[in-house]
């Protein structure tokens, strides 16, 4: 029975190991297949000729010394001195601002930050002075690229203005003249002054202006007038009182001569207070013989009475009557304004005898009468 069981543990030992041998020449079986679809690799060939190396290409151009230039940061060209370069600045700035308009120019310079910088920089950023002007005129760099800022110009001009100085005129008042009466004492004449200005244009747009000096090239000359202050009453001693009042106020000037010319009637007003469009009253019976506008007499009546006379209602700022109408001494002709050639409200009255001005005073009779 102990055979039997150690014969039986023999055929199980004998079992395993075949099964690991199997499984170890399936495992080689598989390696060889894989193996077998690589690539073999060609052997090198060894040369016995030795190697040369080629020199490398230069990676960048030439460099030189200079100075560049450079706008708001930005590299525009280089060139052999600042000198060089600032004139190149000056002289574009003076094309890129206005064309001349007859100022005096002072200066023109960009408004952008300009700086210049010492170094070394590519043979080909090199230009010259008047390259350099045109490349920032066309707001380009020295490549043709253009600038990334945008260039102003910030320029100052000097004008001189000529300005008329208007002379002055002094009065004389004197009574060996009648009041009403002016003489031009010695004539007077205008001066002349020179202003100089400074004038700042940003792109072309003015944003400041200085008054740099001012100086009187002619003097002016005062003008002298001497007026009149004697009194002068045109008014008669003697009144028929034949005439009915045109208006019940009184005589602010008188029959003849004022300011140096006839005054061919009587004016009359309110004294204190404002006769506009008051009545104005006919003088006497008669037939309106004209009415209408009448140069200086402004809007006017004239009305024909009997035994030659006739009477005269100017600057009238209403006419309320018309030709060939028939009145009454009293009755309304208009209303008193200013119309024509006046210095205020009034009711200018004239008289006329076969054709001839007279005094009106003859005829009306005025507790008042006073010249203003």
């Amino acid at each position: 029975m102990k055979n039997f069981s150690e014969f039986t543990n023999s055929i199980k030992k004998y079992r395993v190991q075949l099964l690991a041998t199997a499984v170890f020449v399936a495992a080689l079986v598989i390696i060889a297949a894989f193996s077998g679809s690589r690539a073999v690799p060609e052997p090198l060939e060894v040369s016995d000729e030795p190697v040369v190396s080629q020199p490398a290409e230069e990676s960048s151009a030439a460099l030189a010394e200079g100075v560049g230039l450079y706008v708001d940061g930005a590299f525009v060209a280089a060139c052999d001195s600042e000198e060089a370069l600032a004139e190149a600045v000056a002289s574009a700035a003076r094309s890129y601002g206005l064309a001349s308009d007859g100022a005096e120019e002072a200066a023109y310079s960009f408004a952008n930050a300009i700086s210049y910088e010492s170094g070394e920089f590519a043979e080909e950023a090199f230009a010259s002075q008047k390259d350099i002007s045109a490349m920032l005129f066309s707001g380009t760099d020295y490549a043709g690229r253009p600038l990334a800022a945008s260039l102003s110009v910030t320029s100052k001009k000097t004008y001189v203005i000529e300005n008329v100085i208007e002379h002055g005129t002094r009065s004389v008042y004197t009574d060996s003249m009648y009041e009403g009466y002016m003489a031009v004492e010695s004539e007077g004449a205008d001066g002349v002054e020179a202003e100089t200005y400074e004038v700042t244009l940003y792109n072309g747009v003015e944003v400041a202006r200085e008054l740099v000096s001012s100086e009187t090239l002619v003097e002016p000359v005062e003008e002298v007038l001497r007026y009149g202050t004697k009194k002068y009453y045109g008014r008669t001693t003697v009144s028929i009182g034949t005439l009915h009042k045109p208006y019940d106020g009184y005589v602010s000037s008188g029959f003849g001569y004022r300011w140096g010319r006839m005054h061919n009637g009587i004016d009359l007003a309110q004294h204190g207070a404002s006769c506009y469009g008051d009545p104005a009253l006919c003088a006497a019976d008669g037939v309106v013989t004209a009415a209408g506008y009448r140069g200086g007499y402004g809007n006017c009546v004239t009305v024909q009475h009997d035994d030659g006379m006739e009477t005269l209602y100017a600057h009238l700022s209403r006419i309320g009557v018309e030709v060939g109408q028939e009145l009454k001494a009293g009755d309304q002709i208009g209303n008193i304004g200013a119309t024509g050639n006046v210095t205020g409200p009034h009711l200018h009255f004239e008289v006329y005898i076969d054709g001839v001005a007279v005094d009106p005073l003859l005829f009306l009779d005025y507790d008042f009468v006073i010249y203003d």
